[in-house]
């Protein structure tokens, strides 16, 4: 695997198959090989070198992965930008340039690098003074950073050398049920770990990739284009599923793979209903990669299944003191795999929290069966006590949004709450009669505190649908305590015990 020609046995094997499709542009194998190395050359001149560390802020699905493709083709490392690209670059001091486009909005330090791409980069430069390196030199310099997609607040940033990304694009094809007859859509963008290495590999097995946003007018293209296999988070399919709703359009005869975020058996019904089935469950982090696959159905059986780990994944679930639980019980998640992130870039204190002896500590809740079917039962962050029962934040959010005229539901701790209510509930919607919604939640967990009830227009999520609860249970405090957030109103009640 030559990972600075990523498109090469595409375009020997299937040059005139179409491999991306977006809106009304088709590109086959044979001319993104062209682009691709049309834009490192341009990319050469403008002093881009193999091993630096270069930043990609352009919006468009298309030109961001052409230009990705072409720095890959130099054997630069790169990252994608996201909205929070400030925060981002100060992870990364390093970064020696940021290649921008048309669409780009953000400014830049001037010390930076900063190079704009042109409407004429398609075409072959006709005055170059440096070629390109060989692919052999190129392949050995490559690397990609990505920003993990949890919950702590700020980015956190890891690093895939050449040897860790070729191993974990290695097993990403077969574990994404990607072949040369799919047609993917990816609802995860190159910003994240999964959505980088699943398009690679759907490039490596020369499949077709759709590119949309999954918003208005996406699912009509994508039964147009006879989309197959399906990647994407809950977030996304959120959006595809309305889309798909507004139009009298077939199912997809396609596979669902749903990654970054718990998938619920409403939306996995909602998905069999009206886009497809089967709906398979993708469980694995950025750090360590892909760590199970489990076919939805598990969900009957726990709102946590997450399916069968994956034979070359290692898998461990210790205490409090990092001692092994037996099979059956709950602990803390701990995880080794060939393709593992050795820490966090620049983040000492986090990499000394988390990874410890080649193993890495994911920070989830889980428990392992004898047939190593894994169960995630939550965040250890995200995990209320409740009078000694210990209550998933998750579960929470689910029993609340039983009420039919809730739209969306998070539970969050209160950070400095003066009225005796130990934690707090943010409902998008109509809310429940508040004795209701109290008797209906202690039903199931006696023990359950009083607790404040504030409404919102939505519950803000990162583009993996993960919130940040510690943020917005201080919003909740600041909205009832100060002035009101714009985000969360007021709060208009304390529920107490029943």
């Amino acid at each position: 695997m030559n990972l600075a020609e990523i498109l090469r046995h595409g375009r020997q094997n299937y040059p005139n198959a179409v491999a991306l499709h977006h809106g009304r542009h088709h590109l086959a194998y044979a001319q993104i090989f062209r682009d691709v190395e049309n834009i490192a050359m341009h990319l050469v001149r403008s002093g881009i070198r193999p091993g630096q560390t270069v930043a990609i802020d352009i919006q468009p699905p298309i030109s961001h992965w052409l230009v990705l493709l072409a720095l890959m083709r130099i054997g630069a490392v790169t990252v994608s930008l996201t909205s929070r690209f400030g925060e981002e670059i100060a992870t990364l001091p390093h970064i020696s340039a940021v290649v921008t486009g048309a669409s780009t909005k953000h400014s830049y330090d001037p010390g930076l690098t900063h190079v704009h791409i042109g409407a004429d980069w398609l075409r072959e430069p006709t005055d170059m003074n440096a070629g390109l390196p060989s692919p052999e030199e190129a392949a050995t310099t490559v690397g990609r950073i990505a920003f993990t997609s949890g919950t702590s607040g700020r980015p956190r940033a890891i690093f895939l050398d050449a040897d860790r990304l070729r191993q974990r694009l290695a097993g990403t094809a077969e574990r994404t049920l990607i072949d040369t007859r799919s047609v993917l859509w990816c609802g995860l963008g190159p910003d994240t770990a999964y959505g980088f290495t699943a398009t690679l590999a759907a490039f490596l097995a020369g499949a077709a990739i759709v590119f949309s946003d999954g918003g208005s007018g996406s699912y009509r293209g994508m039964v147009d284009q006879h989309v197959n296999l399906i990647l994407a988070s809950p977030a996304a399919l959120d959006a595809l599923l309305r889309d798909a709703h507004a139009g009298d359009l077939p199912r997809l005869r396609a596979i669902a793979i749903v990654a970054g975020g718990r998938l619920t058996k409403q939306m996995r019904d909602a998905l069999r209903r009206r886009i497809c089935s089967p709906v398979m469950i993708a469980f694995g982090s950025s750090e360590a990669g892909g760590i199970s696959l489990g076919d939805s159905d598990g969900l009957d059986r726990h709102p946590g299944h997450v399916g069968l780990v994956f034979e070359d994944v290692e898998v461990r679930i210790v205490d409090a003191n990092g001692a092994d639980l037996p099979p059956g019980e709950v602990g803390f998640l701990k995880v080794r795999s060939n393709s593992l992130a050795p820490g966090y870039l620049n983040d000492g204190a986090a990499t000394q929290d988390c990874f410890e002896d080649g193993w890495f500590a994911s920070g989830d809740l889980a428990v392992l069966s004898d047939d190593r079917t894994l169960t995630v039962t939550g965040r250890a962050s995200d995990v209320f006590n409740f009078g000694g029962v210990k209550v998933p934040a998750e579960e929470i959010d689910a029993a609340v949004r039983e009420f039919g005229t809730v739209l969306d539901a998070c539970a969050v701790p209160l950070p400095n709450d003066v009225s005796g209510a130990q934690f707090g509930l943010v409902i998008v919607g109509e809310l429940p009669p508040l004795e209701d919604l109290g008797g209906h939640l202690r039903s199931r967990w006696p023990t359950l505190p009083r607790f404040l009830v504030s409404r919102a227009q939505q519950i803000a999520r990162n583009p993996m649908g993960k919130i940040n609860r510690s943020a917005l249970g201080v919003m909740v405090e600041t909205a009832r305590l100060d002035t009101p957030s714009s985000e969360v109103a007021a709060a208009i009640a304390v529920v107490g015990l029943a």
